[in-house]
């Protein structure tokens, strides 16, 4: 914070030595222990106080003690307030001009000395005539001071001293540590679903009781909001919890709000508090961003980061919180972004406007917050988020893939409530939808039910979002606005009596009970077709396709999908047999794809026809070991098969595939978010080796002596003019490089390029 200096507002200062009469006295001060600035006794056992004062009628004292963020105010006056204090905050009145800096300075309750002095967080941004609250450390007194446009207004404001006391479990919890496993010993508000970081929950930390109903919710996850409190840094593990207390507190019994402003917040040894009530689970909008908080999850980090980095401990851990909260919500991406339309006033941004999916406090409201050098930690952040969502990806899938090859957004909406247990199940609740895991089998659905949806009712039988829908165990109906759950379940199976119509037709002619199994339930409708479900596999029919059945591994595939309500929509084919002891069976989007080492794995559109246009798994590719992963950039998608990895970029309609040595290159590299981009072409063979190009100019080189090299700008524009691979220069033997000169340089079989910038060209310098 940083204001125009001018001459201070001298008044008659009450000298205030290394050591006040209080502190001297220590414990024992006033026979009851520690007394507050009110003359009460301290408080204890994880319990708060919080006493007002006026600070037009307290002493003005001169101040010791450096300010490491306002530097031009040392020495200046301070109001003093005597009393046991372990926070403090303060507000002004509606009708002034807010301060341009606010700070506090406590003294040590053991030793006596004056502390640094501390820059509060304003919350002007969200349009409170307010400090944050920040955490000064036991003290018996607390000196405090503000200024605008230079001059003192202390007098203005009303310091609110904040106590905090040790509660039980607050050195158990330190002692704790963080990880990354479940909730460690009190339950969460809801327990996180599969996944979750380690939290301290709000019963661990002792919050006290709020008034949920005051609370909102955004239908979407858009985006993590990067924050620092302020405050002192020297806490310990064992008082960070007495930290959130204390804002929590001041949030909502001094500033009336709902719950604590943040979402989570994170100390910096790497504990993980949860922060406003069903923060972990729904999208519960805080209050900690004017303008974003719906749609947004505010991660706060206690401390002042303007001139030292986040700890490292705390910085995995915010990216832990952050790539779980995302990706519970299916963003793969942390480098995408999402759609904002704001229209409140005094913010930095406003209108309809994209932000990626992290971003920090001053990036959308006027404020230093989180401090200079966590701002520019923010890219080592991203990164360690999104190598921490390709590992979730990586462990948890079964969501992920259901949704996406479901048809993602478009078909199921967005997610309000992340996956957790309920009853037999794990269940993500969306806006149109549901995805139910229960007895190892994952399944999406369509549903206008998602909110309302309990275990009792099972899984749906079809998948819709109209206002009536069959479940395994009865059917939920809404109707004036209220929702009604008729339970029926079949008791005995039908007979083949039962099998009529264009399923019963194909039923009869493909061998009846003998290759499907006896009925197990009546034909019903579903997603504009019919289903009947058999013993040994389910026969679904559309008027555009006609009957088909599903079975095996390929038939509970599909089911997991979401079976007709999922992006493949209705089977065009039965089962084939491919080479290799392989199936397939083709459905209206796509076709799922089964071998012995693969499993059950979705291919479709543009990667499909390219698959097929090289020979399927007669060719190169061979099988696809993987789901295909959507959210590239440009729109593009991504799948791996057993002989490289396919790339589709939406932007350009290509598809190219990348294999071999050429594919470890382009995964060290990032794939197409890398230097390299989308690959531009196929491996095209030269004499001696092959090559790749990629769509940002660059090529990929690769002999079997020199391995795979990267050629990109002019050392490729001299190169391929004086003959590539073919002139004396040879293949690349290194990608290019600094040297020890500080010049950009590339080795060659043959020699040595070097970039004279200052001539914008090449010199070549022959191996000796």
């Amino acid at each position: 914070m940083t204001f125009e200096k001018s001459p201070l507002n001298r008044r008659t200062l009450l000298k205030v030595g290394a050591v006040t009469p209080f502190a001297a006295a220590g414990v024992g001060a006033l026979g009851m222990g520690l007394a507050l600035a009110d003359d009460s006794p301290a408080p204890s056992g994880g319990d708060t106080a919080v006493v007002d004062r006026d600070l037009a009628r307290t002493n003005t004292v001169e101040t010791q003690g450096a300010s490491e963020n306002n530097p031009e105010l040392n020495g200046a006056a301070a109001k003093h307030v005597a009393g046991y204090v372990t926070m403090a905050a303060a507000t002004w009145p509606a009708d002034i001009d807010a301060p341009d800096v606010v700070e506090f300075q406590g003294q040590d309750i053991n030793t006596g000395d004056w502390g640094d002095w501390l820059s509060a967080e304003l919350m002007t941004d969200i349009e409170e005539n307010a400090s944050e609250a920040v955490w000064v450390g036991p003290s018996s007194a607390v000196n405090v001071r503000a200024f605008r446009d230079g001059i003192d207004i202390s007098e203005q404001l009303t310091a609110h001293l904040i106590t905090t006391s040790e509660s039980r479990s607050d050195v158990r919890l330190a002692s704790s540590g963080s990880g990354s496993g479940i909730t460690r010993i009190l339950p969460a508000t809801v327990t996180p679903g599969t996944g979750a970081p380690t939290f301290i929950t709000r019963e661990e930390w002792s919050a006290g009781t709020v008034n949920t109903s005051r609370l909102s919710y955004a239908k979407e996850l858009k985006a993590i909001c990067i924050h620092h409190t302020g405050g002192s840094n020297t806490y310990t593990a064992a008082q960070s919890p007495q930290v959130v207390r204390g804002m929590f507190t001041y949030h909502t019994k001094t500033l009336g709000w709902a719950d604590l402003g943040y979402n989570v917040v994170v100390d910096k040894y790497g504990q993980i508090f949860e922060g406003r009530a069903g923060g972990l689970h729904r999208n519960v909008a805080g209050a900690h961003a004017r303008g974003f908080n719906t749609g947004s999850c505010g991660i706060s980090v206690m401390g002042d980061y303007m001139d030292i980095p986040v700890p490292t401990a705390a910085l995995n851990a915010i990216a832990t919180v952050a790539a779980w909260k995302l990706a519970s919500t299916f963003t793969q991406d942390v480098y995408g972004t999402e759609t904002w339309t704001v229209t409140t006033s005094n913010v930095k941004r406003s209108g309809t406007f994209s932000m990626p999916h992290l971003f920090a406090h001053r990036d959308v409201n006027y404020t230093d917050c989180p401090g200079d050098t966590y701002y520019g930690q923010l890219p080592k952040l991203r990164s360690l988020v999104q190598q921490k969502l390709n590992g979730f990806k990586e462990r948890y899938p079964e969501h992920l893939v259901a949704y996406v090859n479901g048809g993602g957004r478009g078909a199921f909406g967005t997610v309000t409530h992340v996956r957790r247990a309920e009853g037999a199940y794990d269940v993500t609740r969306l806006t149109g939808g549901l995805i139910l895991t229960a007895g190892g089998r994952t399944s999406a659905h369509k549903s206008a039910f998602g909110a309302d949806w309990t275990s009792a009712w099972g899984r749906p039988l079809e998948s819709t979002t109209g206002t009536t829908q069959r479940f395994e165990n009865g059917t939920a109906t809404r109707a004036n606005g209220r929702v009604t759950f008729t339970p029926q379940k079949n008791t005995t199976s039908p007979s083949a009596e039962g099998v009529t119509g264009a399923i019963g037709a194909f039923y009869v002619s493909n061998g009846g009970a003998t290759e499907f199994g006896a009925p197990q339930d009546a034909e019903f409708r579903i997603d504009g077709g019919y289903q009947q479900k058999f013993a040994r596999s389910t026969i679904s029919w559309h008027p555009a396709t006609g009957a088909y059945d599903t079975r095996n591994a390929i038939g509970n595939k599909w089911d997991s999908l979401g079976a007709t309500g999922s992006r493949l929509g209705f089977p065009t084919s039965r089962e084939r047999v491919l080479s290799d002891g392989g199936f397939a069976q083709s459905f209206r989007n796509g076709q799922i794809v089964w071998s012995r080492a693969t499993g059950a794995v979705t291919v479709s559109e543009a990667i499909l026809h390219y698959w097929n246009k090289l020979g399927a798994e007669k060719s190169w590719l061979k099988y696809p070991a993987r789901d295909p992963f959507a959210g590239l950039r440009n729109g593009g998608s991504s799948q791996f098969f057993q002989g490289g990895i396919v790339l589709h970029d939406a932007k350009n309609g290509k598809t190219f595939a990348v294999k071999g040595a050429i594919r470890g290159v382009y995964v060290r590299e990032n794939f197409e978010r890398g230097s390299l981009g989308y690959p531009a072409s196929e491996e095209v063979a030269v004499k001696g080796g092959v090559y790749q190009a990629f769509e940002n100019g660059q090529r990929v080189y690769w002999s079997r002596a020199t391995g795979a090299r990267i050629i990109k700008n002019g050392f490729l524009t001299y190169w391929l003019h004086r003959g590539g691979e073919k002139s004396t220069l040879g293949f690349p033997t290194t990608n290019e490089f600094k040297d020890s000169r500080g010049r950009t340089v590339q080795d060659f079989q043959g020699g040595r390029l070097t970039w004279d910038p200052k001539r914008r060209s090449v010199a070549f310098t022959r191996r000796s």
